[in-house]
């Protein structure tokens, strides 16, 4: 399942992979380290270790959250 936003979702939950611009990061920590209450917060990484860009001159950030990040680790092993 893939989904688009113009805005990251107060509400709906957000997936164990996340691509997005630099402008909508804040509001992403905002939503995943703010909103949820203590004991409910997943754990997001960094995908890219260099800058990746959708097209020249946009730059394109990803998250993959703790669970996910492990399953891709041992199946890269």
């Amino acid at each position: 399942n893939v989904r688009w936003w113009r805005a990251v979702p107060d509400k709906d939950p957000i997936a164990p992979l996340v691509l997005l611009t630099p402008d909508f990061e804040p509001a992403l920590v905002r939503r995943l380290y703010e909103i949820p209450p203590p004991g409910q917060r997943e754990l997001y990484l960094n995908l890219f270790d260099r800058r990746i860009e959708l097209r020249p001159d946009v730059e394109l950030r990803g998250y993959a959250d703790k669970t996910l990040w492990d399953r891709l680790q041992y199946q890269i092993r």
